[in-house]
Formats: C-alpha cells, sequence, structure tokens
C-alpha cells in the first residue's frame, strides 16, 4: 500500500487510488533544524494501521539520520485510535536507546488522558503545538551527526 505522502527533503510518494484504506492517511515529513516533523492528516484507524506504522517507523529513521527528533503532529488528524497512540510511544521507546526523542503534538486533551493509562504511552512526550514541542525536545548529543 502507498500513502499519499511527500518528503519535502528529496522523497516523494504516489497518491493512492480515492476509496482504498491508504486513501484515509496523508502525510508531509518536513525538517526543521536537525528535527523530522511528521504532519499526517486523516485517520491512524485499524485501516491505516500498518501505513501508521510505516510513516512513523520512516519518519524515526530520518531523525536518526539528522542526528535530531521526530516530531509526530497529530493536528490533522480526525481520528487517532489506541493501537496507532501506541505504535507511536513503541517507536519513542525503540528509539530512546538510539538517542532519538519521538514526541507527539495533539491539541486534544483526550489524547493525553488515553496515554496516561498505561505505562508505555504514559512516557510518550504529548505536546499541544510543534512549536512547543520543538523547544521543549533535549538537545541531539554533542557527537550526533
Amino acid at each position: 500500500m502507498k500513502t499519499n505522502a511527500t518528503f519535502r527533503i528529496g522523497h516523494h510518494r504516489s497518491l493512492p487510488v480515492p476509496g482504498r484504506a491508504e486513501a484515509r492517511l496523508s502525510a508531509v515529513m518536513r525538517t526543521h533544524g536537525a528535527a523530522v516533523v511528521l504532519s499526517v492528516r486523516g485517520e491512524a484507524d485499524a485501516c491505516t494501521l500498518d501505513d501508521w506504522r510505516r510513516l512513523i517507523h520512516e519518519g524515526a529513521a530520518l531523525a536518526a539520520a539528522h542526528g535530531g527528533p521526530l516530531v509526530v503532529d497529530t493536528g490533522g488528524l480526525g481520528f487517532l485510535g489506541w493501537r496507532a497512540l501506541v505504535v507511536v510511544a513503541e517507536e519513542a521507546a525503540d528509539q530512546r536507546g538510539r538517542g532519538v526523542a519521538i514526541c507527539l503534538v495533539s491539541r486534544t486533551p483526550t489524547i493525553a488522558r488515553m496515554a496516561a493509562v498505561d505505562p508505555l504511552t504514559a512516557e510518550l512526550a504529548i505536546h499541544p503545538t510543534v512549536v512547543g514541542a520543538l523547544s521543549n525536545l533535549p538537545a541531539p548529543p554533542a557527537d550526533a551527526k
């Protein structure tokens, strides 16, 4: 499945066929200094979970290559399911050991309340704005690329 994603750093994806599950999720990745901001639109639910997982993983890999954090901006989502939230938390836990911070941007207080109920998701940093997330993330290690 292909996802409607434009990587403004040189990678492009094909547009999905309307009506298919992947048409329900689109994303744009852009860099902001060493940080990678993944802005998603649509729905992160059971139908789009595989695409969601791939986007989060690709964003984390790109952030690691840039030596900075990954900020997942969910402001364009109409729905963020529990399993999609867990995917971000799992990737954040995996990447934390590699020195890559991952955080979520959500203006919806319900997301923070949902995350607080599970020890894995409770560790996920959640900010109300991208600017707030970028200013609150730790600086990359001095030896980072």
